[in-house]
């Protein structure tokens, strides 16, 4: 019986903690952007663009624009909320860029064009990063927020995610 008793433990103590490493794709974005917003603290005046979340699966476009969006959401709502000095720029207006500069998808990976894509903006800092997939339903998202003039990563933050987009 008490051999039964801490089987039973031993499997609900490893379904919480699978649980709790792997959340769905909309409890990330909310905690990430508090990381987000830690790294941009301390960088007041400064104006943060979110870019697109590259992967080599084509078929992640509709997670990468899902993400960024809900992102841009989040941390222009964590800014507001902190009273921070920073400013946002909308998914939409880069979108509105990139169709003006015609830009190809192969020329979005590189990060020479990430940081000319930064600079059309007016944005002091982008927000960048990867999606690559462990198994068949859990994404890896690394995300960087780079200061555009230096190249350097000020902060970041990585999560494993399930999604049913």
């Amino acid at each position: 019986m008490k051999k039964t008793a801490t089987l039973m433990i031993l499997i609900l103590i490893l379904i919480i903690v699978s649980c709790a490493t792997t959340q769905h794709v909309d409890y990330i974005i909310e905690d990430a952007a508090w990381s987000a917003v830690d790294a941009l603290e301390k960088n007041p005046g400064k104006t943060l663009a979110v870019y697109y979340f590259t992967s080599s699966d084509e078929n992640d476009a509709e997670l990468s624009k899902y993400i960024s969006q809900g992102l841009t959401t989040q941390i222009a709502n964590t800014i507001a909320e902190e009273e921070l000095d920073i400013k946002i720029i909308s998914r939409q207006m880069l979108d509105q860029i990139m169709a003006e500069q015609s830009f190809q998808l192969s020329d979005l990976v590189d990060e020479t064009t990430q940081t000319e894509v930064g600079k059309i903006l007016g944005a002091d800092l982008i927000m960048a990063g990867q999606l690559s997939w462990i198994d068949d339903e859990t994404c890896h998202l690394n995300a960087q927020i780079i200061e555009i003039e230096t190249g350097v990563v000020l902060g970041g933050f990585l999560y494993d995610f399930w999604t049913d987009l």
